[in-house]
């Protein structure tokens, strides 16, 4: 089997965890793997490139990628989302925020900028995990991360709970990106809920969960797509995906 399947990934559960069912499900002998994992607490679009298609991977990664996301207001998290330890935030929690700062504040962060990672990631310095030096209480200093914003729309703020979706590209974590955008608003707030809706031209329709997973794919089904459905989707692509 050779292609992508877009799994709407469970909560709860990890983007190797998920990988790992897929295999199983279907039985794969072939190499496979995932392309942008999403953070155990995260659902939505999980791209699984198998066969020929793991060629494309660093392609399917360049695509832009849109998600709803839930925030909280006033508060702050060790890890920038409810899993970690929740406290109140040391900045003015009790300011009174409208939507209009929210959606001034959102033009201040479109286009391109400078990220710092978060402490809890993936991501390796010098071979080690940061998110494992993290729960030792070990701080390093991170070089920034250049990102780039394409869209913010403000969805709604309801009791300090704030809900908005981003078009961002690669290598942006969102989970600072809140932590950013409430510190301009003279607060803090945490990550309380995170789905990934989109990836690339790939929406929620292309997506199917494990559940729902057939023992056989479907090469005709909306959520399964061969190496030459991408290709076309790649500029001046110059891809070789034979096995030679």
């Amino acid at each position: 089997m050779d292609g992508i399947i877009f799994i709407d990934k469970a909560p709860n559960i990890t983007s190797n965890q998920t990988l790992k069912q897929i295999r199983r499900e279907l039985n794969l002998k072939s190499k496979s793997g995932i392309v942008g994992i999403l953070d155990p607490l995260a659902t939505g679009m999980l791209p699984i490139v198998i066969g020929k298609a793991t060629k494309l991977s660093k392609h399917i990664e360049s695509f832009k990628k849109t998600y709803h996301v839930k925030c909280e207001l006033g508060k702050k998290s060790t890890t920038g989302d409810y899993e970690g330890i929740i406290t109140q935030s040391h900045l003015d929690s009790g300011k009174k925020i409208h939507a209009n700062d929210i959606i001034n504040i959102f033009k201040k962060f479109l286009g391109k900028q400078n990220q710092i990672p978060p402490m809890y990631s993936g991501l390796k310095i010098n071979g080690k995990k940061l998110y494992k030096l993290a729960r030792q209480g070990i701080v390093i200093p991170r070089k920034p991360r250049k990102i780039f914003i394409y869209d913010l729309k403000y969805i709604q703020l309801e009791n300090l709970s704030l809900e908005f979706v981003v078009t961002c590209s690669k290598g942006t974590y969102i989970r600072t990106l809140v932590e950013d955008i409430c510190s301009s608003l003279g607060t803090s707030g945490y990550v309380t809920f995170l789905r990934r809706i989109k990836v690339g031209s790939f929406s929620e329709k292309n997506m199917i969960t494990i559940n729902n997973l057939p023992k056989v794919i479907n090469i005709q089904s909306n959520y399964f797509f061969c190496p030459e459905d991408i290709l076309i989707l790649i500029p001046n692509n110059g891809c070789n995906i034979s096995n030679s």
